[in-house]
């Protein structure tokens, strides 16, 4: 999902584990704003003041 500026050497630690992302090729070896971007989003409703987006993002190996 989005995360804020980017994940350094696509490596963060969960508990004890060392989990690997997948590195975004602008900004190799990190990662950036995660993979959501790329994925197709719903509009759902809108108004004058707001839109809300969905997004079904299954399990993939941008996140293992």
């Amino acid at each position: 999902m989005p995360y804020s500026n980017r994940i350094a050497h696509a490596r963060v630690q969960v508990g004890g584990d060392i989990m690997a992302l997948t590195p975004h090729p602008d900004v190799a070896p990190h990662t950036l704003h995660g993979n959501a971007h790329a994925l197709p989003w719903q509009l759902e409703s809108h108004g004058g003041d707001r839109a809300v987006m969905v997004l079904d993002a299954p399990a993939s190996a941008a996140w293992r």
